[in-house]
C-alpha cells in the first residue's frame, strides 16, 4: 500500500513539472535551434518551406517535424537578434564590423546552441529564406544575387560580429512560428483536494491492513 502511495506521489510531481523544450521563446515567437539542422542545405529547406506557401513548412527536416514553422527572412532574424541588442548585419568576411567582448553574443548563446564550435570560437549561423542575401545588407562589397545565411560569429582573435553571407551551405536553418502556449496540465486546488482525499483513503486502508495483520500475528 505504501508503495502505491509513493508511485502516486511521483506521478503527481511529474505531472506538475513542465518539460523543458529546446526551442527558444522570444518576443511572441518560438524559434527552433538552428544547430538541429546543420547538415541541411538552403534548397532542402526551401523545398519544405517554399516561398509560394508564404515559407510555411510542411513535413520533416532532419527527422524533425517542422510543420507549421516558417522559414525566417533576414528581417525576421534581425528582429530576433534585436531583442539581444545585436546590431544590424554586415557582410561576413568582408567589411563586417567586429566587437571585442560584446554583451549580445553571450546573451544569444545563452539561448541558442552554436551551429559550430572549435578552439574557443563559436558560430550561430543558419540559412534564411531571402532569395537575394544582399538586399538586406548595406555593404558595398555585397553584390551577390543568391540566397545565403546569417548569424553571429564569435572569434577569440577577431571578436564578435553579426553578419550575412551568400551561398547555400549546410549550416542550419532559422525556423520560427508564432508562440501559442499549449494548455499545461496543472493540478488545480480542486484536484489537490481530490488527491488528498484519495491519499487519506489509501492511508486509512493501509492502517486498517496493518492493524488486521498485527491481530492475526
Amino acid at each position: 500500500m505504501q508503495g502505491i502511495i509513493k508511485v502516486l506521489t511521483v506521478a503527481i510531481l511529474l505531472q506538475a513539472t513542465p518539460s523543458q523544450a529546446a526551442s527558444v521563446i522570444k518576443d511572441g515567437n518560438e524559434w527552433l535551434q538552428p544547430a538541429d539542422f546543420v547538415d541541411i542545405s538552403w534548397q532542402q529547406i526551401d523545398a519544405i518551406c517554399p516561398a509560394t506557401s508564404d515559407r510555411v513548412c510542411t513535413g520533416s527536416l532532419g527527422g524533425i517535424d517542422i510543420t507549421g514553422f516558417i522559414f525566417a527572412s533576414i528581417e525576421e532574424v534581425n528582429m530576433l537578434m534585436a531583442t539581444y541588442g545585436v546590431p544590424q548585419p554586415d557582410l561576413c568576411g568582408g567589411s563586417a564590423a567586429r566587437v571585442e567582448d560584446s554583451a549580445w553574443a553571450p546573451a544569444a548563446f545563452a539561448d541558442f546552441s552554436p551551429t559550430e564550435e572549435f578552439d574557443g570560437n563559436r558560430y550561430l549561423e543558419a540559412n534564411v529564406s531571402d532569395a537575394n542575401i544582399c538586399d538586406a545588407i548595406i555593404d558595398p562589397f555585397c553584390d551577390f544575387e543568391q540566397n545565403g545565411f546569417i548569424g553571429i560569429q564569435s572569434d577569440v582573435d577577431f571578436g564578435d560580429s553579426y553578419c550575412a553571407g551568400p551561398g547555400s551551405i549546410p549550416i542550419g536553418a532559422w525556423l520560427y512560428r508564432p508562440y501559442s502556449p499549449a494548455p499545461v496540465a496543472i493540478t488545480t486546488l480542486s484536484n489537490y483536494g481530490l488527491l488528498l482525499a484519495i491519499f487519506g483513503m489509501l492511508l486509512a486502508a493501509s492502517r486498517r491492513f496493518s492493524v488486521r495483520k498485527a491481530k492475526q500475528g
